[in-house]
This record gives C-alpha cells, sequence and structure tokens, in this order.
C-alpha cells in the first residue's frame, strides 16, 4: 500500500509541475508578444509622398493613405515635387495627434498579437550553462479600433488575421535568473 501512495505521489507532483511549466510559459510568451507582438503597416519615414498618377492608378499607398486620412490618422498637404525636370501634384501624408496612440516608433500599428493558449511543449532541456524549452501556442490578433470598422482590411490581407480565429505559432524560450523568457 506504501509503494502505491508513494507512487501517486510523484506522479501527482510531475502533473502539479506540468502545470506550474504551462503557467510559466504562458507568462514568458505574453509578455514576449507585449513586447514584439504588434501589427503595424511597415512605414519607415515620414512625410510620406503620394503623387497624383498614384492616386489615379489606385495604388495601394494612395490608397492606404486616403483611408487613414479619412480615419483621422493622417493629415495631408497638396504640394509638387520635381523629378526629371517635370513638376508633379503630390500630397505629403503626416501622422496626425490621433495616430499616436497607434504608433510604435514611425509606424502605425493595426493590430496585436494576445496569447490565447499554450498548446504544448518540447523540454525543459539543458542547453549549455541554461534550460530551454520550445512551446507550441495559439494566439488572437485583437484589432485596434480604427481598424474595426475601415474599409482599410480589403487592401491589405493581413488584417484578415482579426476574423480567422486563433493562429498557431511556436516560440523558444530559456530559464534565465529572473524566469522563463522568450529567446
Amino acid at each position: 500500500m506504501k509503494k502505491y501512495i508513494a507512487v501517486l505521489a510523484v506522479f501527482t507532483l510531475s502533473i502539479a509541475g506540468c502545470d506550474n511549466y504551462k503557467a510559466d510559459f504562458a507568462n514568458a510568451i505574453s509578455q514576449d508578444l507585449e513586447a514584439t507582438g504588434h501589427l503595424c503597416l511597415g512605414i519607415k519615414k515620414w512625410p510620406i509622398e503620394v503623387t497624383a498618377f498614384d492616386m489615379r492608378m489606385k495604388s495601394r499607398k494612395a490608397l492606404t493613405f486616403s483611408y487613414l486620412e479619412v480615419e483621422g490618422l493622417v493629415n495631408s498637404k497638396d504640394t509638387v515635387i520635381m523629378a526629371g525636370g517635370l513638376r508633379i501634384p503630390t500630397a505629403l501624408y503626416t501622422p496626425s495627434k490621433k495616430a499616436k496612440p497607434f504608433m510604435i516608433g514611425r509606424d502605425i500599428c493595426w493590430g496585436k498579437k494576445v496569447l490565447a493558449e499554450v498548446v504544448k511543449w518540447d523540454g525543459p532541456t539543458s542547453n549549455g550553462d541554461y534550460k530551454e524549452a520550445v512551446v507550441q501556442y495559439t494566439y488572437q490578433v485583437v484589432p485596434m479600433n480604427w481598424v474595426v470598422n475601415s474599409g482599410i482590411t480589403y487592401h491589405y490581407p493581413e488584417m484578415n488575421l482579426i476574423h480567422q480565429g486563433p493562429q498557431s505559432a511556436e516560440a523558444t524560450i530559456k530559464l534565465t535568473s529572473a524566469g522563463w523568457e522568450a529567446k
């Protein structure tokens, strides 16, 4: 009888350890997504020049900045630029005050990855001086409020992640003196 109780105790402790790993891994991935999970338009510098030709051709750039202006996230100023000796009517777009809460650096973000669930993991295993684990998880894409009713989603297929439910991903995390962290 004592043998069965000892086996049951070891089994119970191993299950409890799994729950602790799951919670620790979820915390590490959530912290990483908080820092790196922003989904943005890819804007590198301002002002953005949109020529009259871009507008006539309904280029992705022209449509994007038209939608952003309708949403109040950018302001435009009409100007003329010189290119190859030609005067080209152009709109210069700059971010508005309304865009500031949605900006990371110079970019305007449209969504954020948020952990849904830690699905499974391999490890932890020793890797030299530290332990690491490979964690499979799912996340939801939470849209910024300016995107929800905007027509911009038609021109950015990646924004459809908002409506597609949980997405799968994998991360390698390592154990540090501060706890588990994304690598």
